[in-house]
């Protein structure tokens, strides 16, 4: 019977690494060829995590989660015309026993090789272009993208990378090589001209400087200010949406509103021109145009209100989890990427959103802990 568990184990272990790796393939589409061309092997990840969970579920216990889980999902997909909240609910399934970091390190040694060799290309004049030049916030910029579709994509992929690095390694490096390597990244993120990359890495640096020479303090540093700072950023995105005055699609001027409108490069209009012309939907629109690329904006309008209320459930017991555990570079890049959805959309992207991948394993570890718990107790 051990060798037929075992088996089975390991033929699911193999199938979660198979659907990891369908994920992070699929995490370039768009940003790289400016649409959403692999709808193949989105198909095959979910099988891959569908066949793990067959082959490492405790059915006779955990039968109901499953169930209820994929019904979610499927309902989800009726009303949104998208499998994004079942692709989610099925990574952390299937992932329910493995290690959020070694996830971690799949896409960012994967982000840095695509990322690398879309750089050569684009500077050979093979693929896409190094830099654009256009109308950016009304003005004519030069933009670098390095083959990227656009910055703000190559921005988000840039500042992911980084973000992976230092939770990865930033406990690990030495202050030379740690400056140097924020110095790096720094004008990496500089040359896409990104306010928001430019503001998150920032936060970014800040955060893990603070897990590196506070070592000791820096949960008890980060762990209540860490999560007032995301209330307060997600509370005032929806206060700007439902309570904005605008005085024109793009204005630039006098007055806090056209402050706050510049800020947010013009999102602060668009996304109560979104609130004003669509009613907040439970379970989300199919298709819906009229988002914005304010993340949480999108959340509420594509996959509803009900998934933003459990979105911002498991956001905060997630980050609860990280200060359990102690793991304050985690949290640091929970709050990086809450930061960073005030400008881009990519809440309910699994292979996109770093806070899931923080929420690998954390299901199996709260069961075990129980089991322990109850087994001291017993003793």
């Amino acid at each position: 019977m051990d060798a037929i568990g075992n088996k089975k184990e390991w033929i699911g272990n193999i199938a979660f690494w198979a659907g990891i790796f369908c994920e992070l393939t699929v995490s370039f589409s768009g940003y790289l060829y400016g649409g959403y061309r692999e709808p193949l092997i989105i198909i095959a990840g979910m099988g891959f995590f569908c066949l793990s969970i067959l082959f490492t579920a405790e059915w006779k216990k955990d039968w109901w989660k499953f169930v209820l889980a994929g019904a979610f999902g499927l309902l989800c997909y009726c009303f949104q015309n998208s499998a994004l909240v079942l692709r989610v609910l099925l990574a952390l399934l299937a992932g329910r026993k493995q290690d959020a970091k070694q996830v971690v390190k799949v896409f960012f040694f994967g982000t840095a090789v695509v990322m690398g060799v879309t750089a050569i290309l684009s500077a050979l004049g093979l693929h896409n272009s190094l830099y654009v030049v256009g109308l950016f916030r009304n003005v004519e910029e030069v933009r670098f993208c390095f083959g990227f579709y656009h910055p703000n994509g190559y921005s988000f992929f840039i500042l992911r990378l980084m973000i992976m690095a230092c939770y990865v390694y930033g406990d690990k490096w030495n202050r030379i090589s740690a400056v140097i390597l924020a110095i790096l990244g720094a004008v990496a993120v500089i040359l896409s001209s990104s306010k928001m990359g430019i503001a998150a890495y920032i936060l970014l640096v800040a955060g893990t400087a603070l897990v590196r020479w506070k070592k000791e303090k820096s949960v008890s540093l980060l762990a209540i200010p860490g999560a007032v700072l995301m209330a307060l950023e997600i509370a005032f995105i929806y206060f700007v949406m439902v309570f904005f005055k605008p005085s024109g699609e793009w204005r630039e001027g006098e007055g806090l509103w056209n402050v706050i409108n510049s800020l947010m490069t013009g999102r602060a209009y668009l996304a109560h021109e979104t609130f004003r012309s669509a009613k907040i939907p439970l379970l989300g629109y199919s298709g819906f145009e009229g988002g914005t690329e304010v993340g949480f904006v999108n959340l509420l309008y594509q996959q509803g209100l009900i998934c933003v209320l459990l979105y911002l459930v498991c956001l905060f017991y997630i980050y609860y989890r990280r200060v359990k555990q102690k793991d304050a570079l985690g949290m640091v890049l929970i709050l990086v990427f809450t930061f960073y959805a005030m400008a881009e959309a990519f809440l309910p992207y699994f292979n996109k959103n770093g806070v899931w991948f923080m929420a690998i394993g954390l299901l199996y570890e709260t069961q075990t802990k129980r089991v322990d718990e109850y087994e001291e107790d017993q003793d």
